[in-house]
């Protein structure tokens, strides 16, 4: 019998993962950005923790006040790429072995991957942090070129650099950019699942570009 203190941390709200983890047994601390949450959300789990969970010590500061209370966090999960450094953190403060949090700053380190895809393809790739440098790259490799944060999250704040005029209109707003030569054809992903170091590969499917305008694109 699961003892009814006995929670699993949610980053971030899913209706599916909120489904499996009720038929676990296990009650359900949801923990969420105040703007996100809705009287759905609300019906469908037990505890709420309403924070800006990128800011750590605020994050683990509430972890440790709803532990004091004497309910037992079994784990720390996320289904967005946005909550990953949140479970983590939780999980590493409870001593948890789930999330280890150096395997998953190398997956948000673009720059970190690059640097080892190179010894399979070498595909031109180069840390930007002014025009100057970008001008550079560009006078080396041609265009197109993709520039992208170095440790972004959800495809977001990606630019393809197609010509003089993109390149010209460029604007930084991360210290931390990377910068790599786009190479033309067709797009895939990769959809694959790790656990306790046995990777399987689950999916590969095809992507289009739906256009630069596109809300999507």
């Amino acid at each position: 019998m699961v003892n009814e203190k006995q929670y699993i941390a949610l980053i971030g709200y899913d209706s599916e993962i909120v489904d499996r983890i009720r038929f676990s047994g296990l009650l359900i601390l949801l923990i969420e950005h105040k703007e996100n949450i809705n009287s759905e959300m609300l019906r469908n789990v037990d505890d709420v923790i309403l924070i800006n969970y990128n800011d750590t010590e605020m994050l683990i500061n509430n972890i440790s006040i709803f532990k004091k209370s004497g309910k037992i966090i079994k784990f720390a999960i996320s289904n967005y790429d946005f909550g990953l450094k949140a479970m983590s953190s939780i999980n590493n403060f409870l001593s948890l072995k789930y999330g280890n949090e150096s395997a998953i700053k190398y997956t948000r380190d673009k720059f970190m991957m690059r640097r080892d895809i190179e010894k399979a393809a070498s595909i031109p790739c180069a840390e930007v942090k002014s025009k100057e440098s970008v001008n550079a790259f560009i006078a080396q490799y041609g265009y197109p070129a993709i520039i992208k944060p170095r440790n972004g999250l959800g495809s977001y704040e990606i630019y393809l650099i197609e010509n003089r005029n993109d390149e010209e209109n460029f604007v930084f707003y991360s210290k931390e950019m990377l910068i790599e030569k786009f190479i033309q054809g067709r797009l895939f992903s990769v959809e694959a699942f790790s656990c306790c170091n046995s990777h399987i590969i689950v999916a590969v499917v095809e992507e289009y570009i739906l256009g630069k305008n596109d809300f999507f694109g």
